[in-house]
């Protein structure tokens, strides 16, 4: 059986396949140091170390983990080898730009269905990929053994969604509707709220123009 692996460090697994598939692309070198991993993710080596020991993979003293086994062992646990179809909700401008992006069957997801409730978008094309009805995701659902929910609604109608594709069969959702969704415990949910993101940009930003109108300041006082 596989490790319980805690959700901080399988949420690092995908910048270490990053990382290693970045190094093999770059580098002939057939190791790759926890210390490097560590410096290109700004992290502290010994981090690195306690959660590599999750992963069925020895490492060499001082030189490192093989990187080409590594970054395939992260692909593994990740279950980037295994192609999960998924189904999205809310043809919008996000939901369009998310089922136009091809970039994640290199992690091994598929949208293979498109849902709204606007009348004027049934029928429409995005990609290969014809937008329906939400009135259909009850059986498409089923029919195409679908597990991953997509969600890119306007916040008051993400909770509506998420109920109607769990009584679908739903197992994991993708919320980018900035509301909290309650869900039953057996369903997995991840948030990726947009405008909390831009709210870490935009201290960054208000703290480097503060900074900079400090040194202004001090220049001219000198």
């Amino acid at each position: 059986m596989e490790k319980q692996i805690p959700r901080p460090t399988l949420e690092r697994f995908p910048k270490y396949y990053q990382v290693a598939s970045s190094f093999l692309n770059k580098s002939r070198e057939p190791y790759i140091s926890s210390v490097y991993l560590a410096e290109c993710l700004s992290m502290d080596d010994s981090q690195v170390r306690r959660d590599m020991m999750y992963l069925d993979i020895g490492g060499k003293p001082r030189v490192g983990y093989n990187a080409e086994e590594l970054r395939n062992t992260l692909a593994h646990y990740l279950g980037y080898f295994n192609l999960n179809v998924a189904l999205l909700v809310g043809a919008g401008h996000l939901g369009t730009a998310i089922a136009e992006y091809r970039g994640f069957e290199a992690y091994g997801l598929r949208i293979i269905g498109l849902f709204d409730i606007d009348d004027s978008k049934i029928g429409e094309k995005i990609g290969t990929v014809q937008i329906q009805p939400l009135s259909n995701l009850d059986s498409f659902v089923p029919k195409h053994n679908i597990r991953i929910g997509i969600i890119t609604t306007p916040a008051e109608a993400a909770q509506s969604v998420a109920e109607r594709l769990v009584a679908a069969g739903i197992k994991a959702i993708w919320n980018f509707a900035p509301a909290r969704l309650q869900v039953p415990e057996d369903v997995f949910v991840q948030d990726e709220n947009l405008a909390e993101s831009f709210s870490f940009i935009s201290h960054f930003m208000k703290q480097f123009e503060r900074k900079k109108t400090s040194k202004v300041i001090v220049k001219k006082i000198q």
